[in-house]
């Protein structure tokens, strides 16, 4: 489904998660894409310079605030977005900075989930306008050991066997993903490289060159697509409705 031109603004927090297959949606739907890379010390713009918020993922903790203290910027940042109804998707620690600002608990996994596994769509999943964009069972890339609880009001939408919490909704206008649809062969190469030392042998923790070699199979890239641009639908409604900053 074709859009009107649409701005959209991602933040980034480390160098080798980029928005990958995100800025290549929306290249070639025409749409504006800027960033704020927040481990640099760019700033964030002022919400009513863009009409969709994309939070990527990141190796710190929600928690880790001492270290990264533009971390509370940013979740100040996003509950503005989210009272304002702005179109939002959270991947990993995105989708974790979400539920964390929503009021759910973020905290470690029994087992790390770094590598190519299972993702299942719950019914809430299956039945949502945006979310249902993705298979009802598909393989999906991991790189997280910390989870969240499902917001309140908000709806579970995936699992996987290692994480029971895999993504959830709020509304039609915010979605959270614990995977990485994003990524592109050439991302996961850099995820390997940046995080080789996690890589443990663990219950759900693959090796490197078993990642490398499904990098090229990333099943989602449409389903991605067809979810973005449902979201992007959501930015024409919300332009009817008023904005307060």
């Amino acid at each position: 489904m074709q859009t009107k031109q649409i701005r959209i603004h991602y933040l980034e927090h480390a160098a080798h998660e980029t928005p990958g297959l995100i800025a290549e949606w929306a290249h070639e739907r025409d749409h504006s894409v800027s960033g704020s890379r927040l481990y640099l010390g760019e700033p964030i713009p002022r919400l009513e310079y863009m009409d969709m918020l994309i939070v990527l993922g990141g190796p710190m903790s929600v928690h880790n605030t001492g270290t990264y203290p533009w971390l509370k910027e940013e979740k100040h940042f996003i509950e503005n977005a989210i009272e304002n109804n702005t179109p939002m998707l959270g991947i990993c620690l995105g989708a974790q900075l979400i539920a964390e600002v929503l009021g759910a608990d973020v905290y470690p996994m029994n087992h790390k989930e770094i590598g190519f596994f299972p993702v299942t769509l719950t019914p809430d999943g299956q039945h949502h306008p945006v979310a249902s964009a993705l298979p009802h069972h598909f393989t999906a890339f991991h790189w997280h050991g910390e989870t969240f609880t499902i917001p309140q009001s908000a709806r579970l939408i995936s699992r996987s066997n290692a994480c029971l919490h895999q993504g959830f909704t709020l509304g039609e206008n915010i979605v959270g993903l614990q995977f990485h649809p994003e990524v592109t062969p050439k991302m996961v190469e850099n995820f390997v490289t940046a995080g080789e030392v996690e890589l443990d042998g663990a219950r759900y923790t693959q090796d490197a060159s078993t990642m490398l070699e499904k990098a090229d199979s990333n099943e989602l890239r449409g389903a991605l697509f067809e979810l973005l641009d449902r979201l992007a639908t959501r930015v024409g409604r919300r332009m009817m409705e008023p904005m307060s900053l």
